[in-house]
């Protein structure tokens, strides 16, 4: 009974809101007869991140529900079929790898596979999960020509950022 995923790489739950994030990097291998609601997109190079929430805040219990916080692709271009929240005034990212929440309960998502999908290099994105800016996403930094972003973390006083450059110039 389980749901077919679009090759998920993180799991993380928001320490602020208790909501749960998947990151589905991609799957150009599902059809138009494949896509369902929580894989919304055939073809989908861009990949997506989906928000679960249990029924009562209760992470033990056997119900939830759920959203999709943004897919990924630029909203610009109306083949990527991109969506953040209705908004359009992002940095378009591709390829969600991991997360990261930040004091304020704002996500921070690394990217793997830019270059293939928006000729773009990987990178960090702040993502607003609640209130009138949700879906906003900023791109923070870029990484070396190649390279994966990982490991996105804080210290714990929220004034360090981390983030792993994996195989660059690869």
């Amino acid at each position: 009974g389980a749901t077919k995923m679009d090759r998920p790489e993180d799991v993380e739950p928001n320490p602020r809101t208790g909501k749960v994030y998947a990151a589905l990097t991609s799957n150009d291998r599902r059809t138009a007869a494949q896509a369902s609601g929580p894989n919304p997109r055939p073809n989908n190079k861009f990949g997506h991140v989906l928000e679960i929430v249990e029924e009562g805040g209760d992470h033990a219990g056997t119900r939830f529900r759920w959203d999709i916080l943004l897919k990924a692709g630029d909203p610009a271009n109306p083949d990527h079929k991109a969506d953040y929240q209705g908004r359009r005034d992002v940095s378009p990212l591709s390829n969600p790898d991991n997360f990261g929440f930040d004091d304020a309960g704002r996500m921070w998502i690394t990217t793997d596979g830019m270059a293939d999908t928006l000729g773009a290099n990987d990178g960090a994105w702040v993502v607003e999960t609640e209130g009138p800016s949700r879906g906003l996403a900023k791109q923070f930094l870029s990484g070396p020509v190649g390279c994966e972003i990982c490991g996105p973390e804080f210290t714990p006083d929220n004034r360090t950022f981390f983030v792993a450059i994996q195989h660059p110039g690869w």
